[in-house]
């Protein structure tokens, strides 16, 4: 499974297009096959097609979508050689590969969580037609296992080389398999006590970090196990056999230790991650590895499933188009009738058909609150006809304008692949949403314009350098960007704004020194961030949050980064007042030597005269000594604007 808070659906995005053409030229590839089976060259074209796709997912890091097209390339690549035995069911499964994953990967695209346990089932049709062993849903389960452990774990080192190692070694798997015997013979926790205390010594007294790490996680497994929050079943047993084969491999010094390792490490992290509470090691270890992102929710799985069940934007939109032609039938006919004071009631009864079909429809897209308010109109509307009593323009109006707030949650419908998502939090029920929408649009498109202002005085006051001057708009531009998220109810989008104003007057207009390159660094990715998240307002609740959540933890690094500078400058200010007081009383004190007797004075003056000079050559080696300290420190803080970093910086401010 990848990780999901670590893949930007903007990456996506940009190789989308090249992906959905690959896959559709492997697709004509291999129907072009089928129908001529002696053209192989159209196989291997499909095969190196598939190829591609494979290459490109891992790069963006969707690695179940991946695992996918790896499956599929080996079925064409079997399907060429001959070795698979259903050839029929190969052409079906690989076809069916091809067609599905497209629409899995635009779900992500439009900012929904990658959910690679959904594409199980597809992997082991695929590996089912080459005869392969079927996956568990652990084979897409992939942490970052470089990440490493916490400094806590290595603060325990006691690690052994050599003879002790190997004599520590021999005794430990001798207590691990009697205490492993123990639990599986007795179903005890005296066994696993004795498993968590001899896994806790070998955490300490081995030094490679893939090896603690792989112990800190048998200790939060094993602790789990204790604490009955992980069931003990044959996997586990399984887990903890396949341990004590790797200690005989350490005692062995295998070569292929740190590769069983790894695999073992992410099945332990697996059991953690599925495990619903867990103790203190447990709970460490989820949070290290964000184990949270990897185990989706039912409706996280729901929605992912319909992605691959031909649920995408293309087929939506049909539908959409079907139900927006019977809206303007019905809008279209309750404009005519509102005009035609002396129409008659039985006018409006072919219109109930109408929004019967419209109320179905929304009920199969699964828009039950739409669908219940298109009927009580429906019903409201047929008892007035059945009365003959002509409704009120306050009566129609209500429906027109039920239509029209369907029209914009269609939109949004689409846009999230049937998640329901309000285009604005708080939205006020007396604003259509197709004109919230145009609202949206327009404030969006003001705030870019600012922006682009914002990073064009930004690199003015770089290349001037440092004139404040051609930044002092800069406050009252990002201020009208605050004002425009607040208006849009995106409190948390404006608090990241004010949070950059606060950033522009204390350190930039309001600091006496200059910023530092990491900072200046820091800043632009803020505002290109910022900038893309308003180019996305209308994208949909998901992508926006993706991106907002991006911006604060952008502007935090920022904050960090200048608090880092100021405590540095301020310690580099103390440190060289201290050393020019310091060489300020060692030439007072040399003066009172020098005129505490007038008598000594007579006796040494040669004496006298060597001191001094070597007290002022002292206090020229000081100054000159903290003046290189001062121009080394501040050239590693401040931006040097004949080197390369300065532009950069420059290019990052203009080129998004």
């Amino acid at each position: 499974m990848s990780n999901i808070e670590q893949i930007d659906f903007s990456t996506l995005t940009w190789v989308k297009t090249e992906l959905d053409e690959t896959l559709n030229r492997a697709k004509e590839a291999l129907k072009t096959y089928v129908e001529d089976t002696e053209d192989t060259n159209q196989l291997q074209f499909c095969v190196t097609y598939l190829h591609q796709i494979q290459g490109t997912l891992k790069m963006v890091e969707l690695y179940g979508a991946a695992m996918v097209a790896e499956e599929m390339e080996w079925v064409a690549k079997d399907l060429i050689e001959g070795t698979v035995t259903d050839v029929d069911a190969a052409y079906e499964v690989l076809m069916q590969s091809i067609l599905q994953l497209p629409d899995y990967l635009e779900r992500i695209e439009l900012g929904h969580k990658d959910v690679p346990i959904v594409l199980l089932p597809l992997v082991n049709d695929l590996r089912a037609v080459r005869s392969q062993k079927l996956l568990s849903e652990s084979a897409l389960f992939n942490p970052n296992l470089d990440l490493g452990v916490p400094e806590r774990v290595l603060g325990n080192d006691i690690s052994l080389k050599g003879n002790q190692l190997n004599t520590a070694l021999l005794k430990i798997r001798s207590i691990y398999q009697i205490a492993l015997l123990n639990w599986i013979k007795n179903d005890d926790d005296k066994g696993l006590n004795n498993m968590h205390l001899v896994i806790s010594k070998l955490q300490m007294i081995l030094s490679p970090g893939y090896l603690k790490q792989l112990f800190w996680a048998y200790s939060g497994l094993v602790e789990g196990l204790l604490n009955k929050d992980i069931d003990d079943n044959f996997a586990i047993k399984q887990i903890a056999g396949k341990v004590d084969h790797l200690i005989k491999e350490l005692i062995d010094v295998s070569p292929h230790t740190k590769s069983s390792s790894r695999v073992l490490t992410r099945n332990m992290l697996y059991y953690i991650a599925i495990s619903e509470d867990g103790g203190r090691i447990g709970q460490e270890i989820k949070s290290f590895f964000n184990l949270g992102q990897f185990i989706p929710d039912q409706e996280e799985i729901k929605h992912a499933e319909g992605s691959l069940s031909g649920k995408n934007r293309e087929l939506l939109q049909t539908v959409a188009d079907a139900i927006n032609d019977d809206v303007l039938v019905v809008q279209e006919s309750l404009d005519l009738f509102i005009r035609n004071k002396s129409a008659q009631v039985a006018e409006l009864s072919p219109l109930l058909d109408n929004l019967k079909k419209i109320a179905d429809t929304l009920g199969i897209l699964g828009l039950g609150v739409a669908r219940e308010s298109v009927i009580n109109h429906q019903n409201e509307l047929q008892n007035l006809v059945e009365e003959n009593q002509r409704p009120t323009d306050d009566q129609l109006l209500d429906v027109a304008k039920t239509l029209l707030m369907i029209e914009s949650q269609l939109d949004d419908h689409i846009q999230s692949l049937g998640v329901i998502d309000e285009l604005v939090k708080g939205d006020d029920n007396s604003i259509p949403k197709s004109e919230q929408k145009a609202i949206l649009q327009t404030l969006a498109k003001e705030s870019i314009i600012n922006l682009q202002q914002i990073k064009s005085n930004f690199v003015a006051f770089i290349e001037s350098p440092w004139d404040k001057n051609q930044v002092k708009d800069n406050p009252r531009l990002l201020n009208d960007i605050a004002g425009a998220m607040k208006i849009l109810n995106l409190s948390d989008a404006g608090t990241h704004v004010d949070n950059i104003i606060g950033y522009v007057n204390s350190d930039i207009l309001g600091s006496e020194s200059k910023p530092s390159a990491l900072q200046l660094e820091q800043l632009a990715t803020v505002i290109s961030t910022l900038e893309y998240y308003l180019e996305n307002l209308d994208q949909g609740q998901r992508i926006r949050e993706t991106l907002l959540s991006k911006v604060g933890q952008q502007i935090q690094a920022l904050q960090h980064q200048a608090s880092q500078d100021v405590e540095f400058n301020e310690q580099l200010a103390v440190e060289k007042a201290a050393a020019e007081s310091e060489s300020g009383s060692d030439s007072i004190d040399e003066e009172a030597e020098g005129s505490s007797s007038p008598a000594d004075d007579e006796k040494s003056t040669a004496e006298e005269s060597a001191v001094v000079k070597e007290t002022a050559e002292n206090s020229d080696v000081a100054d000159e000594a903290v003046q290189q300290v001062d121009t080394s420190v501040e050239s590693t803080l401040v931006v040097d604007f004949s080197g390369d970093v300065d532009d950069e910086i420059k290019e990052v401010f203009l080129e998004e």
